[in-house]
């Protein structure tokens, strides 16, 4: 859907930025929400960290990144159907420690630095 969270990335240069309204070098090393990823994957629509523009950038700039998708504000792998898409949060809400704005930067963190979708921590005993 428009406007949904696709995944994460981290920028580490602003040569391929476009139509980003302030200065590009605020978008620098900062995780960054993909809104959506070009038909051919060769760059992101990213917006900036207070959700007030967005702009293009190709991968050339691109540090890391992942893919994921994102219902209730809670993080699950991507490609899911919608029924898996709902066990997948209701697993999440439920786990022991339920799942809060810092689990969810943690799951942010431990996927950029992977470069995939990766939350097993949250299940570990």
């Amino acid at each position: 859907m428009v406007g949904d969270i696709q995944g994460y990335c981290v920028l580490n240069g602003t040569k391929t930025i476009i139509g980003y309204t302030g200065d590009p070098k605020e978008l620098l090393m900062k995780p960054l929400r993909i809104l959506d990823v070009a038909v051919d994957k060769s760059g992101f629509l990213v917006v900036n960290p207070q959700g007030t523009a967005a702009a293009m950038v190709d991968m050339e700039d691109v540090y890391e990144h992942f893919l994921c998708d994102s219902v209730s504000n809670v993080l699950i792998p991507p490609g899911l159907n919608f029924l898996q898409k709902m066990i997948e949060v209701h697993k999440r809400m439920t786990r022991e420690g339920g799942y809060s704005s810092d689990t969810k930067k943690l799951v942010v963190a431990a996927s950029l630095s992977k470069g995939k979708f990766y939350d097993d921590f949250l299940f570990d005993k």
